[in-house]
């Protein structure tokens, strides 16, 4: 089956150096939009993206995970579409593409998104909202993950982390659902996400807001 056409909007290069990718962040996060600008939400999605090595590594020593990130040669975006709010699986996709961009803290959206992007097309439908396991404005430059993708694509996305790369909280309280705000000090206090209680996995969870906005068309051409 032959991919869809996805509606990217603001299309830029991938294949560029670090320097030239927190460059790009920065203009990209001009056209973030920080408040609820939903249309009616029919569909959600979660995507993540993983990392394989090709070749044997049998005669190899161990490595942490940090290292096999970094010495990770392919990435597999993957995505998983649902009714809402029945939550009833509708479609799922995946797709496999060569890593073209080095490890680097902050910049992981530039190893990911690729195939991310390239999962997406293969659905039948774009979904009506996006739920990233990655950080969005939590970042130190506030163009996560989630984030970017969602200007890219000018779709709503939410950031689901599992750890901090900025900001702090104050302690949550032991019960399910409850929250508080994620704040940057360094930056006046501003509120850059939520942190919310998932008792399922023993210890907190963050909710980074991705780019909310309402989108132009979801099932671009």
């Amino acid at each position: 089956m032959k991919d869809k056409p996805i509606g990217v909007v603001r299309k830029h290069r991938w294949d560029v150096t670090p320097a030239e990718a927190r460059k790009v962040q920065e203009e990209l996060r001009t056209h973030w939009i920080g408040k609820d600008a939903f249309g009616e939400i029919r569909t959600v999605a979660g995507l993540d993206a993983s990392f394989i090595l090709t070749g044997s590594q049998a005669l190899k020593k161990p490595v942490g995970r940090w290292n096999r990130l970094r010495e990770a040669n392919q990435a597999i975006g993957c995505i998983e579409m649902y009714r809402f709010p029945e939550m009833e699986e509708l479609e799922r996709a995946y797709a496999i593409l060569p890593l073209e961009f080095p490890y680097v803290p902050g910049l992981l959206s530039f190893r990911e998104i690729p195939a991310l992007l390239a999962a997406l097309r293969k659905l039948k439908n774009m979904p009506d909202l996006l739920f990233c396991d990655a950080h969005g404005y939590a970042h130190p430059r506030r163009l996560g993950l989630a984030s970017h993708l969602g200007v890219v694509l000018e779709l709503p996305t939410i950031g689901c982390a599992k750890s901090l790369l900025v900001g702090t909280h104050k302690s949550l309280p032991q019960k399910a659902g409850s929250w508080t705000p994620l704040l940057d000090e360094k930056a006046g206090g501003e509120r850059i996400g939520a942190v919310v209680a998932d008792l399922r996995r023993g210890e907190p969870d963050l909710r980074l807001a991705g780019s909310p906005r309402q989108p132009r068309n979801r099932n671009p051409p």
